[in-house]
């Protein structure tokens, strides 16, 4: 994504993460932030989350939230980490994620990221 007056370019991605060190019994809604044209002032998103999409259930989720950053190249916003059995279909969702780069340039995807369902056996 980009910024066409300001020249920015980054990337935003959603990731539905699992907790390696607890058996990947653990989930949340990873959304990272990549700048490649200079700093980002701040990161924000409508909202995020992880549901079963079997049964429409939201596991997992955070309101608008809007982050301050001091220059970064990289960062992330996440959900909490929620406790998934091992029967549901998970997939991770964010709502409008923007990034702001530190000399005014500002890109936003316009709808929704969602990650791939994930099915336990």
């Amino acid at each position: 994504m980009s910024d066409p007056y300001f020249g920015d370019s980054g990337q935003i991605c959603g990731t539905l993460n699992g907790n390696d060190a607890l058996a990947d019994l653990y989930w949340q809604m990873l959304v990272t932030f990549q700048s490649y044209s200079g700093g980002m002032s701040r990161l924000s998103l409508m909202d995020a989350g992880v549901y079963d999409s079997v049964t429409g259930s939201d596991l997992s989720t955070i309101g608008y939230t809007s982050v301050k950053l001091n220059g970064n190249t990289s960062a992330f916003i996440s959900t909490p980490w929620f406790y998934g059995t091992s029967l549901q279909r998970y997939q991770g969702y964010t709502e409008a994620p923007c990034m702001f780069w530190q000399n005014g340039g500002i890109a936003c995807v316009s709808g929704n990221l969602y990650t791939q369902p994930i099915q336990f056996y």
